[in-house]
């Protein structure tokens, strides 16, 4: 139950970071906060496919991450 639970919160929550990069990546005039925001997102997005794997739960979300 508690691996299902984490699968679920890391559907949703990297579903949420991957559209906020999406968003964000655009071809627009960004700030220098708004490239760090994205810069740590991805790092965010790393660690938590590095916890998920560290206990054999890993999800396929299309980043190659």
């Amino acid at each position: 139950m508690k691996r299902q639970t984490l699968r679920l919160w890391a559907e949703y929550s990297l579903g949420t970071i991957n559209k906020i990069i999406d968003m964000k990546s655009g071809p627009s005039n960004q700030s220098a906060e708004e490239m760090e925001f994205i810069r740590r997102l991805i790092l965010i997005r790393r660690d938590i496919h590095s916890q998920l794997h560290s206990v054999g739960i890993d999800i396929n979300d299309g980043t190659g991450d």
